[in-house]
């Protein structure tokens, strides 16, 4: 929250803010991740972007299933 000066990075709202990690390693507790693993933001900006994130990742799987995508 230091680093984004207290403010959302997406809406700049200064309230209710909470910190969203970007990804989750297995063994690391929660506040041992480094700042760029971590982005400030409001708690609206925080729960849209999960919901948009449970959508994506649907679209990313069906991607994957049909052979649009190929990550091998």
């Amino acid at each position: 929250m230091n680093r984004d000066e207290f403010r959302c990075r997406n809406c700049h709202a200064t309230d209710n803010l909470t910190v969203h990690h970007l990804h989750y390693e297995p063994g690391l507790k929660l506040w041992e991740y480094d700042n760029e693993s971590l982005v400030t933001l409001c708690n609206v900006c925080h729960n849209s972007l999960h919901k948009q994130l449970v959508k994506l990742s649907g679209i990313i799987a069906f991607n994957l299933l049909i052979g649009y995508v190929d990550i091998t």
